[in-house]
């Protein structure tokens, strides 16, 4: 199997401060992306091209001391084009061709506003989203909420809550496999977390987090299943794309954090969370395959120079769940208990350098 894939992005920014009050942010960006697999018969697995050019403004506004008004939008100008070959056992090994082209236009604004209260104490943001696509018929409109509050000089609470949508990839809506209207894939995320400073250089964070999504894009009639007559249904390799699927994910992650005074600093964290989803069609429920029940990290920063930091960042995740057959709804298979259970760890070592030009 060989592949091989090149990415080119580039991004120009720009900062002004028409007064006192105001800050005006601007950038405008092109990416592009071309790549292609093939497998070891040198057949065609994934072979497509992608650009996209962006313009986004940021304005901000303090109107009043502990008062600060947010505004500002964005426009995409999308392209996708390729194609991608699935094999699919139905019993026997049959190639599923999907291609696709697409060009899109896709544009959103906001406004937050942000309220101190309780003599700097605590903190209150609100704000709203709007964004369209060219080619759907439904607009994304995302509320967003936020309080923060010091209960006292070194503990402090934070309640966050926001709805937010995303359109599917060009390569999805235009898919040979969107035999009907697609809508955008939606989540209502909320979390709480609390932060104790232990002393100066030491704090403790602990935080709770419940995402709801609904409307996630599949195939369920790509996986071979048992139907509730106990009959085996052979997988389709031509399963049409439905917003057939929702779940949630829920968890909570302890964090703790120190700093030394001769430049080290350092953080561990332990995070557990279950993330479940249904599909309506299948009518079966089951752990997603981005289940990943525990993880841990640890960094380390060491301050070298003035402007040169070394870091050494470590990730362990386990088990990283990929268990749908697991469900009496489909079928067992050798690929499938090969992949049930899975650990990794990765670890890295980089050398930062930080500067100021005027």
């Amino acid at each position: 199997m060989k592949s091989g894939f090149r990415f080119t992005h580039l991004n120009l920014g720009s900062r002004y401060t028409p007064g006192p009050h105001w800050l005006v942010t601007n950038h405008v960006a092109w990416s592009g992306e071309t790549g292609s697999s093939f497998n070891r018969e040198n057949v065609a697995l994934l072979d497509q091209n992608y650009g996209e050019w962006t313009w986004r403004g940021d304005f901000s506004f303090a109107w009043r001391q502990n008062r600060t008004l947010e505004f500002g939008g964005q426009f995409r100008r999308l392209h996708q084009s390729g194609l991608a070959r699935q094999f699919v056992y139905s019993p026997q090994l049959t190639p599923a061709l999907d291609v696709f082209r697409g060009t899109a236009n896709q544009g959103g604004g906001y406004v937050q506003q942000s309220i101190g209260f309780g003599a700097t104490r605590g903190r209150v943001v609100i704000g709203i989203r709007s964004d369209a696509q060219s080619g759907t018929s439904t607009a994304i409109t995302s509320p967003y909420g936020s309080v923060s509050y010091e209960l006292s000089r070194r503990t402090s609470l934070q309640a966050d809550w926001g709805e937010y949508g995303q359109f599917l990839e060009l390569s999805q809506l235009s898919s040979v496999f969107a035999r009907g209207r697609l809508l955008p894939e939606r989540a209502i995320h909320s979390d709480v977390s609390i932060e104790q400073r232990l002393n100066e250089r030491t704090r403790v964070r602990v935080e709770f987090h419940d995402r709801q999504d609904r409307d996630l894009l599949a195939r369920p009639g790509l996986d071979p299943r048992l139907s509730p007559a106990g009959v085996v249904v052979d997988a389709d390799p031509n399963a049409e794309l439905l917003n057939s699927e929702r779940g949630y994910s829920r968890g909570l992650e302890v964090f703790v954090q120190r700093r030394t005074e001769n430049g080290l600093t350092g953080w561990v964290s332990y995070a557990y969370g279950r993330t479940i989803v249904s599909d309506g069609t299948l009518r079966v429920k089951f752990p997603s395959d981005y289940d990943q029940q525990h993880t841990e990290r640890l960094r380390r920063d060491r301050s070298l120079r003035q402007k040169t930091l070394a870091s050494s960042p470590n990730h362990i995740a386990f088990p990283q769940t990929f268990q749908p057959w697991r469900k009496s709804a489909f079928l067992d298979s050798s690929a499938a208990r090969i992949c049930g259970q899975r650990s990794f760890a990765d670890s890295a070592a980089m050398i930062a350098l930080s500067g100021k030009w005027t």
